[in-house]
Formats: C-alpha cells, sequence, structure tokens
C-alpha cells in the first residue's frame, strides 16, 4: 500500500464521525474481507499523473492524486 493511501485511511479512522460509523473497517480495493461487517468503506486510487517541473533550484516532482472512496451499507433487500 502506497504511504498517501495508508495517510488517507488514518486519517479516515481519526476522525470522530467516521469512526463512529465504520470503525476501522476501511480497506483498499481488492483486501475487503468475505465477512466484513457492514457498514465500511472501500478505496481506491483512479489515476496518478506526475509532472516534472524546472524550478530555477533543480527538477521538482509533482504528483497529482484523484481517489475514489465507496461507502458500503446492507440494508434491507443487501447494500445499497
Amino acid at each position: 500500500m502506497a504511504e498517501i493511501e495508508i495517510l488517507l485511511r488514518n486519517h479516515l479512522i481519526a476522525d470522530s464521525g467516521v469512526a463512529a460509523k465504520v470503525s476501522t473497517r476501511i480497506y483498499p480495493v481488492g483486501d475487503v474481507p468475505q465477512t466484513v461487517t457492514s457498514p465500511y468503506l472501500r478505496y481506491q486510487v483512479i489515476d496518478r499523473p506526475e509532472v516534472l517541473a524546472k524550478p530555477i533550484t533543480g527538477t521538482l516532482r509533482i504528483v497529482r492524486m484523484r481517489m475514489q472512496l465507496d461507502i458500503f451499507h446492507a440494508g434491507e433487500g443487501g447494500y445499497a
């Protein structure tokens, strides 16, 4: 798992409103357990373009990341 994804997960867990609903049930896509308790969050990186900038003092790598966060909750009739 990339560092930014770990930071996102830790940030969400530290939020009292999020933690009250999902506790630590925040998973990257593909790592959601089969027997997970609802509700839970799932996240994934959508894209991560990198740009090299040439400021006066040297080269700077700029990364702009777009992520998707899905929320799952089992209600009547299954997941919504």
